[in-house]
């Protein structure tokens, strides 16, 4: 009976650390921890009493994502984005959106922060950077198509794609996906792709070359 009490007490110590520490990088993520002058472009894109708004939802937003309701605070940024097209919102919007899973809007809102370079400060952007590497490597994967005729229609996963000849790359979620290509004198010619974590694949369509390229 003894050590079957030990044995429980070593199991509970490191999982009440490691959601210990857990709360500590959420906490300190959701932070806005760069300190602006209010000489940034951005706050000369809307009035001041706008941004109060912005800046009430904002704070309101950053406190529900310390309690650990992502819901609460990803509503909350969205609005206060809608409000202020600022990149410290959009970049607490990324946090909360990997927290949630998705891993593709995630990046894309990392993108639209990057816009604005160097007035991000060079701490910002090794942060927005460094998160969106770790997206690419570790969540999302990569599909690459090459098409030689112009005039095929190509889709992926039923949606318009690739418009013209060339070459098109873009980041995708884990999983399998559609492609298609159907031209008057090339038949629909359709066929599944599995993609990893990390992965590139590359695609030849409607052409001499159909299907998995080599790398």
């Amino acid at each position: 009976m003894k050590s079957s009490t030990r044995y429980l007490r070593i199991r509970a110590i490191p999982a009440a650390v490691l959601a210990a520490l857990a709360l500590m990088l959420v906490l300190s993520a959701a932070r806005a921890e760069t300190v602006r002058t209010g000489g940034e472009p951005w706050y000369r894109q809307v009035p001041a009493d706008v941004r109060q708004r912005a800046q009430a939802l904002f704070a309101n937003a950053i406190d529900k994502h310390q309690q650990l309701l992502r819901g609460d605070a990803l509503a909350l940024y969205e609005q206060a984005l809608a409000l202020w097209d600022n990149p410290d919102i959009q970049w607490n919007l990324a946090l909360v959106l990997d927290d949630l899973g998705q891993y593709l809007r995630a990046h894309q809102e990392l993108e639209r922060v990057l816009r604005w370079g160097a007035t991000l400060g060079p701490e910002r952007l090794r942060q927005v950077r460094d998160r969106m590497r770790v997206l690419e490597t570790q969540r999302l994967a990569r599909i690459e198509t090459y098409r030689e005729e112009p005039a095929a229609v190509i889709t992926l996963d039923g949606k318009p794609w690739l418009p013209g000849a060339g070459r098109r790359s873009m980041l995708v979620l884990p999983g399998e996906h559609y492609l298609a290509a159907r031209k008057a004198v090339c038949q629909l010619r359709a066929f599944g792709v599995l993609l990893v974590p990390s992965r590139e694949k590359r695609i030849g369509l409607c052409g001499p070359r159909l299907g998995e390229l080599p790398r």
